[in-house]
């Protein structure tokens, strides 16, 4: 059909030849079936193979590690050395502690599961003095616990933590009286004195005053022992009228001051006092001397005995901070 022959069509003539190219490619129910039939067979495919897809990539990532992953080597390191401070002279891995001609300890290395570890064992006395194990009777007493002695005790005047050396509680500072292993509190309120007498080779030389449980009666620190810098203490507890008793080491770790070397090692041993106890402080250098692992352990003295609170802490410290507790830090000292 040529130009001329277009420009001669009817309108209506151009409608019927539009239609009659359009109706042929109309869709009929039964395509719209055949349409969906396809879409519902390919979509039963896609679950398989994703989940295919996601197996193959995640076994590439297993074999990438693998191919990725260092080779073991034959190289065995050794642990260092572990120091385990043993605040006295009672455990099994122990050398012999410091006896009366004065010589320290000797650190010894022991096998364990976890490879070889260092004891340090601190100074210690041989006791002269043999240790309380179990804790003092009150006459009239019959429960257990730190206020069985309280119906007991005269009523407290003083104040709470008592002043130093008021071991009655009145609120004056009591008489007290050291001779050989004898120590004797004379109360201010009045009424008889109370005699201690300390174990068997034991000589009281130096006493300090110190409310260790803040109630407001002081407790007595007496120093009973010594052999060479190493110093030995005790302490002593305001039970009744007329009564005072040296407190059990239900711990187990001696109350001693001082320090003692073996050759690159030094250990050493103090204490300070306070209303919630006595600090104890355990140190072993085994660089000689420059810094000190040391072990702070609080000790409560109660009825029953002195009783450790807590956990130790344990922190490495350098000479000139860790010496200076390696005494008996408990307020003013007397002969």
């Amino acid at each position: 059909m040529n130009g001329s022959e277009q420009s001669q069509l009817s309108p209506q003539e151009l409608s019927r030849l539009l239609h009659a190219a359009v109706d042929p490619v109309r869709p009929s129910p039964e395509g719209y079936q055949r349409i969906q039939a396809g879409i519902e067979r390919r979509g039963r495919w896609r679950v398989p193979l994703y989940a295919a897809g996601g197996a193959v990539l995640a076994g590439l990532v297993v074999l990438s590690v693998l191919l990725l992953r260092p080779a073991p080597s034959s190289q065995v390191v050794e642990p260092a050395n572990r120091v385990s401070l043993v605040p006295g002279g009672t455990t099994v891995r122990s050398s012999p502690s410091v006896g009366s001609s004065g010589t320290a300890a000797t650190p010894r290395v022991t096998s364990g599961p976890d490879g070889p570890s260092q004891t340090a064992t601190l100074p210690v006395l041989t006791p002269p003095i043999s240790p309380l194990t179990t804790r003092p009777v009150t006459p009239g007493s019959t429960g257990t616990g730190p206020d069985e002695n309280s119906p007991t005790r005269p009523p407290l005047l003083g104040d709470r933590p008592a002043i130093p050396g008021d071991v009655d509680g009145d609120g004056k500072a009591d008489t007290v009286r050291l001779s050989g292993a004898v120590v004797e509190v004379t109360p201010s309120r009045g009424g008889a004195p109370a005699r201690v007498v300390l174990p068997d080779g034991a000589t009281a030389s130096r006493w300090s005053g110190f409310d260790l449980d803040g109630d407001g009666f002081s407790e007595l620190v007496v120093q009973i022992g010594s052999s060479g810098d190493v110093k030995q203490f005790a302490v002593l507890r305001f039970m009744a009228a007329g009564q005072v008793s040296m407190l059990a080491d239900a711990a187990e770790q001696p109350v001693i001051t001082g320090t003692a070397s073996t050759g690159s090692t030094t250990t050493g041993a103090g204490f300070s006092c306070s209303t919630n106890g006595l600090r104890l402080v355990a140190g072993v250098s085994t660089d000689g001397g420059a810094n000190y692992d040391v072990t702070t352990t609080t000790i409560a003295a109660t009825i029953d005995g002195l009783t450790k609170v807590g956990t130790p802490s344990r922190s490495t410290v350098p000479a000139a901070t860790a010496t200076t507790s390696f005494d008996a830090l408990c307020g003013t000292w007397n002969p």
